[in-house]
């Protein structure tokens, strides 16, 4: 059996309607106050929709390393929202690859807002 660490933890938010914020319990340790998330030196908030969570949980059936990896990847987003290999879908919807899934994601620069809207595995489109 692993042993589990902060670097292996998430930590959900509850945000605003039906919005989660996720991120490695470390960073959730060292926030003093929800404000810290809206920093703007931290560039984007990051969130996803609430039903997405299951998904989340279940990418990776369980492993709980590896979609701390994943959310750490996730999160890079934060300072550079429209990286070169993100592909812009509609206006304001964009597509990455990352660890092998495909993840859509709407920026709101005005709010300095990325929000997840779906997950899917790459072999499955």
């Amino acid at each position: 059996m692993k042993k589990v660490n902060d670097t292996n933890i998430i930590h959900l938010m509850k945000g605003r309607k039906k919005y989660i914020t996720i991120l490695p319990y470390e960073k959730f340790k060292e926030l003093k106050n929800k404000a810290d998330l809206l920093d703007e030196k931290a560039g984007f908030e990051l969130r996803f929709k609430e039903e997405l969570l299951p998904e989340i949980l279940s990418l990776f059936s369980g492993d709980l390393e590896k979609t701390c990896n994943f959310i750490r990847e996730i999160e890079k987003l934060k300072n550079n929202p429209f990286p070169e290999k993100s592909e812009k879908i509609v206006s304001r919807v964009y597509k990455i690859l990352i660890l092998n899934i495909i993840l859509t994601y709407r920026v709101n620069k005005q709010k300095k807002l990325i929000t997840v809207l779906s997950l899917n595995k790459a072999e499955s489109i």
